[in-house]
């Protein structure tokens, strides 16, 4: 598909995302599949996914401006501030201002915050991301320009990779919860940790195969290998604590977390624990046994969906799984709900974010290119 064509369905995307919000928020949140048990539905998927790509990219640049073996992937960090931070705070701030429902309740959480609340700890690590990227950013514009030394990022680089450990946060919202089993789980900022390297790593190996293959700026084989493995290993991590949270829920089959995993291996969360777990393996074979580009680039696109379908698990298992039922009749209870699928309409809005932050990627990788290439002086 050409470069025009490509934005003329990136926006027809947009505008039909833009419908699908007005109707939303027209009728209101009864038109979408979320209910009182799931409250947080495919937006907060969205956002954990964005978010991710947020910190994983400034973490990716941090590491790349203070350890001298990654110093070839500098030039490459340009990229990450675009695709990964900008892109990524502009998905993630999409997907909360659309699963308010009423926006004007984020302006009462502005104007009278919770300091207890892990939600306003969130949105504070946000503005830092947000905050971090522009510094990065004016400090690599100095250093093309050489009026800045390489050197002088270290202490950025140094704030960088701090933000991006800080995605941990984000996993406080339900790590925190102790009325859901299957979230209150020590390990689960590791997850959102592991999650987030994969989602920048992906996303930017997607970028550079598709520039290098259009002639837009050539990309070292040997960095690509690197980003491959890498996103490989931390595939194998994410999987590997997927199956060690269900052995250690099936060691005594009783009990609420044991319940949650049986729903997932054998009850109606089955197909989508199952195509979750046949992603990881996926994409890490793609990644580990692919020899060309076409490969790598299905193994990139393969993490991505496999990491949203590790968000969507999580979200959905637990909050259909409460420790304590509504009062009334049994329909009005978890168990009779089955499993959460999103509406066509939460569909629609969903795409639309994509499309509209892919959109802003391009036209910001379009008109800095002669920033994002212009060489380092150190």
């Amino acid at each position: 598909m050409s470069k025009k064509n490509t934005k003329i369905a990136l926006a027809a995307l947009c505008v039909l995302g833009a419908a699908c919000y007005l109707l939303q928020f027209v009728l209101g949140e009864d038109i979408t599949h979320m209910n009182n048990f799931v409250p947080w539905g495919l937006y907060i998927v969205g956002f954990m996914c964005f978010t991710g790509l947020a910190a994983g990219a400034l973490l990716l640049i941090g590491l790349a401006w203070l350890t001298d073996g990654l110093a070839e992937l500098r030039p490459y960090t340009r990229i990450l501030l675009i695709c990964g931070v900008l892109c990524g705070l502009a998905g993630a701030g999409a997907f909360i201002f659309v699963d308010l429902g009423n926006p004007q309740r984020g302006i009462y959480m502005m104007l009278s915050p919770n300091p207890t609340s892990p939600q306003v700890w969130d949105a504070a690590v946000l503005s830092l991301y947000g905050l971090t990227g522009i510094l990065l950013g004016r400090q690599a514009w100095l250093i093309a320009q050489g009026r800045r030394t390489a050197a002088s990022m270290r202490p950025l680089a140094l704030l960088a990779v701090i933000a991006g450990l800080l995605v941990i946060v984000t996993s406080f919202a339900f790590a925190l919860m102790v009325a859901a089993p299957s979230w209150n789980e020590p390990g689960e900022p590791l997850s959102f940790l592991f999650a987030a390297a994969i989602i920048a790593l992906a996303v930017l190996s997607l970028v550079l195969l598709h520039l290098g293959r259009v002639g837009y700026a050539p990309v070292p084989e040997r960095s690509l290998r690197c980003m491959i493995r890498v996103t490989a290993v931390l595939l194998i991590l994410e999987l590997l604590y997927a199956i060690s949270d269900v052995c250690i829920a099936l060691y005594a089959p009783h009990g609420e977390a044991a319940q949650v995993v049986f729903w997932q291996l054998a009850g109606a969360g089955a197909v989508p624990y199952w195509l979750e777990i046949m992603l990881l393996v996926v994409s890490i074979w793609l990644l580990v046994r692919g020899k060309q580009p076409r490969q790598w680039q299905a193994g990139a696109m393969t993490s991505l969906l496999a990491v949203l379908f590790v968000k969507y698990n999580l979200l959905v298992a637990a909050q259909l799984h409460p420790l304590l039922g509504y009062a009334g009749p049994s329909a009005y209870n978890p168990p009779a709900l089955g499993l959460y699928v999103p509406a066509l309409v939460e569909w629609g809005t969903f795409l639309g974010i994509l499309a509209a932050a892919s959109l802003l990627g391009i036209e910001a990788l379009e008109r800095g290119r002669a920033w994002l290439w212009a060489r380092d002086e150190n």
